[in-house]
């Protein structure tokens, strides 16, 4: 007799190895190219540090801490020196992790599976924020939205089991996202949101304390806010240590400045048709953008449309990817609202962060909020697979510009 258990994990390990190979088909051209730019400063930087100075990951870097992928970066040169395939194969399978972690988490939440290996699949393919995979350097946004999925799936169930060690992986996951890039402060509004949308189960605190308080709705929310101090305690220590070692707590982007419509209108613009201008026409780069908000108005609509017959746990996930798709922008505050950002797709990896919420809510709108009509279903799971397809087909096209910079750093 088969073991249930057992094959939910087995049916899971297969998504990410789907998942991977699709990340290799969207990303094969790059996968001979020679690494890029800063990615040499790593590679010669933690090459000779030796095991006794690994401390130094906290300071080579005078404007941020980002210890975590600067550790990924040691361990790699110390095993495959400057070569370009190993690095690019753990970028990519990075790519790979983070879509699988929006499958579990989307999984976990009730949402259909077909829902969200879709959702993942588009991810994995969205051209978007192509330099987060093709530029090893830019590792660090994926990396940082691993740990951030990760962080958010382990609270998740801790949650829903009450386990203790799933919150402190929770965390830990934390920790290792804000040691990734900074842009994982999105957690400082993600992880009470998490609370406030699925933390209505039983109360889990210490003993003396669910004693006191008891288990009614104002308890509840006492008992929440003691579960979020930790993480929040968290954040500060992070930007204690951040005051300590770079001598204070930005030194990042600034976030500072107006926000000027023209260039956030361009921004949002270059979000929807993230087509490279140098390897595109205008009219395809328009095409492809009314195609991408077409997909998200008909997905908007039926959210509003059905929003009092669709389940409550699917509305609450979709209202965690709106706050995300929100906040995600915060961190980079100054390239997108600010100075722009455009189609020659200069620093698109800022993209990578709203990419994921953006992808989720447009496939939950169009397939968990589409009402109870199998045809129409149909058609709506038949078109985002062409749109997968149409994105596969964009990306091979922005990731030529990589394989021209690297040409170029090769002579």
């Amino acid at each position: 007799m088969s073991n249930p258990d057992r094959n939910s994990r087995k049916s899971t390990v297969l998504v990410f190895a789907m998942l991977l190979a699709i990340a290799l088909a969207g990303y094969f051209t790059i996968l001979n190219n020679s690494l890029v730019s800063d990615d040499y400063f790593y590679v010669n930087y933690t090459s000779a540090m030796p095991v006794s100075e690994l401390w130094r990951i906290f300071t080579m870097m005078l404007l941020v801490l980002r210890p975590v992928p600067i550790f990924v970066w040691w361990v790699q040169s110390q095993l495959f020196g400057g070569e370009g395939l190993p690095s690019y194969l753990i970028d990519v399978g990075l790519h790979a992790g983070v879509a699988w972690g929006l499958f579990l988490l989307m999984s976990r939440l009730g949402c259909a599976r077909r829902t969200a290996i879709l959702s993942a699949v588009l991810f994995v393919l969205a051209p978007v924020g192509p330099d987060a995979v093709t530029w090893s350097s830019g590792r660090m946004d994926t990396m940082a939205l691993l740990y951030v999925l990760t962080a958010l799936f382990l609270y998740l169930a801790f949650l829903k089991q009450k386990n203790r060690y799933a919150y402190a992986g929770s965390l830990l996951a934390a920790t290792a996202a804000l040691l990734s890039k900074e842009e994982a402060l999105v957690l400082v509004i993600l992880m009470p949101t998490m609370e406030a949308l699925f933390g209505g189960g039983e109360p889990f605190a210490p003993g003396f304390i669910a004693g006191r308080l008891g288990r009614s709705s104002t308890n509840r929310l006492v008992i929440g806010a003691l579960r979020q101090i930790p993480f929040f305690l968290t954040f500060l220590g992070y930007f204690i240590l951040r005051w300590a070692l770079l001598g204070g707590v930005g030194g990042y982007e600034s976030v500072i400045g107006i926000p000027n419509p023209r260039m956030t209108a361009r921004s949002l613009w270059t979000f929807l048709s993230p087509l490279n201008n140098e390897i595109f026409s205008k009219g395809t780069i328009v095409f492809f953008g009314l195609i991408t908000a077409l997909f998200w108005a008909i997905s908007t609509f039926l959210v509003v449309y059905h929003w009092r017959h669709t389940s409550l746990t699917l509305r609450r996930l979709w209202l965690l990817f709106a706050v995300f798709l929100a906040v995600a922008r915060l961190p980079v505050f100054s390239f997108f609202f600010v100075v722009g950002l455009n189609h020659s797709m200069l620093d698109s990896r800022f993209f990578s962060f709203p990419t994921l919420p953006f992808v989720a809510m447009t496939a939950l709108g169009l397939l968990e909020f589409c009402g109870k009509s199998g045809f129409w279903g149909t058609v709506l799971q038949v078109l985002l697979v062409l749109g997968a397809l149409m994105c596969l087909w964009a990306l091979h096209g922005n990731t030529r510009l990589w394989e021209h910079a690297s040409d170029a750093t090769s002579i």
